[in-house]
């Protein structure tokens, strides 16, 4: 409804993204609606958290089966279209600062996201060349239904903002704005990239003005 409502076209199609099978048949319902496939998103996302050692074999699968399975059945569907059609073609993969340095409490959801950002590396180099660009954003705490808990604490609210370096959470515009940089031709030679939406914590740590 919102992307009609701002003029553009816009179709819904359900989708098991831990299954090869029903993400091509997402893919192709995008093909035979509007002809071909230009670019994807792999956005699908499950956070498990708590200390390592009490994490459970479903917290592990949890972020395995739909980071990891679902990064990489998007990226190998939307890779067959691109050489199918013989254009090139965008991947976008959201990732987070947790596939690049260690958070605590969050063993499950770090592995899997390392696991996506070193995909996101190898295809961005292994298809470079036939004029696909894969490149990952890897967003820091986000200010999102999934966080709203953590938000909404004052203790937490405080932490969060004291470890970023712009002194506040991610939202969802600075990722968006980040994610249509990496899709426009001014990114052609930004393959395989993973700072934007960080707001400067994979940079270093934060301090306060002296």
């Amino acid at each position: 409804e919102l992307i009609e409502r701002d003029g553009g076209t816009a179709a819904f199609y359900q989708c098991d993204v831990t299954s090869g099978a029903a993400v091509d048949g997402a893919v192709q319902h995008a093909v035979s609606r509007f002809g071909r496939l230009d670019m994807i998103v792999n956005n699908a996302g499950v956070y498990s958290g708590g200390q390592f050692h009490e994490l459970t074999e479903a917290d592990l699968d949890a972020c395995l089966d739909v980071i990891v399975r679902g990064t990489w059945f998007g990226c190998q569907s939307a890779i067959r279209q691109f050489l199918a059609q013989g254009a090139g073609g965008r991947i976008l993969n959201m990732v987070s600062t947790a596939g690049l340095r260690g958070h605590p409490y969050q063993a499950a959801y770090s592995l899997a996201k390392g696991a996506q950002a070193s995909l996101t590396r190898a295809l961005a180099v292994e298809y470079a060349t036939a004029g696909i660009r894969v490149n990952g954003i890897c967003p820091t705490y986000m200010r999102t239904a999934m966080s709203r808990a953590g938000v909404e604490s004052d203790d937490f609210d405080s932490v969060i903002k004291s470890r970023i370096p712009v002194g506040r959470w991610g939202e969802i515009g600075d990722v968006a704005a980040a994610a249509l940089f990496l899709f426009a031709d001014a990114a052609v030679f930004v393959p395989g990239f993973g700072g934007p939406g960080a707001g400067g914590e994979t940079a270093g740590a934060a301090v306060s003005e002296r």
